[in-house]
């Protein structure tokens, strides 16, 4: 049975999953290698929004449901492309002393210490699911390096 804390026994408790999906996902999650939540909108058993929600909860952050985030309005001008690809982050909201992040792993101290390093600024995180997150930053690499070749 599932540990109290687990991101599986939440979506249990909320009636969003049984214990055969769950037990479904894990063995999904080995073999896949992704995220709990991001495998269970995967496979179709939880909405990304739900998802979130649990996400949001757990780890006490607000999350972002990426495919309703317009590209064009995020602001790399404190984390330039190249870094938001290296450490696996969006910038969603850039301040004078703060700038926050969107992230898969909002708990991920090392990359937010790195992020403050980077930007001198203090680094507030927001979630986002893993598979959802993966692919927008290959979108955005792909624009990047369309310009970058477009310049050369």
């Amino acid at each position: 049975m599932l540990v109290k804390t687990t991101v599986g026994h939440i979506f249990l408790e909320r009636g969003l999953l049984n214990q055969e999906q769950i037990d479904v996902l894990l063995r999904y999650q080995r073999e896949s290698g992704i995220r709990f939540a991001s495998a269970a909108v995967e496979l179709g058993y939880v909405s990304e929004e739900s998802a979130l929600q649990v996400l949001a909860g757990q780890l006490s952050v607000p999350g972002v449901a990426l495919g309703q985030l317009n590209l064009d309005t995020l602001d790399f001008s404190a984390i330039g492309v190249d870094a938001c690809i290296e450490y696996r982050v969006l910038p969603y909201k850039v301040y004078r002393k703060t700038c926050v992040v969107i992230m898969s792993d909002p708990l991920n101290g090392l990359t937010r210490a790195q992020l403050k390093a980077l930007t001198h600024r203090q680094i507030t995180a927001a979630v986002a699911l893993e598979v959802s997150l993966n692919t927008v930053l290959e979108k955005i690499a792909r624009r990047h390096e369309r310009i970058r070749t477009f310049r050369a």
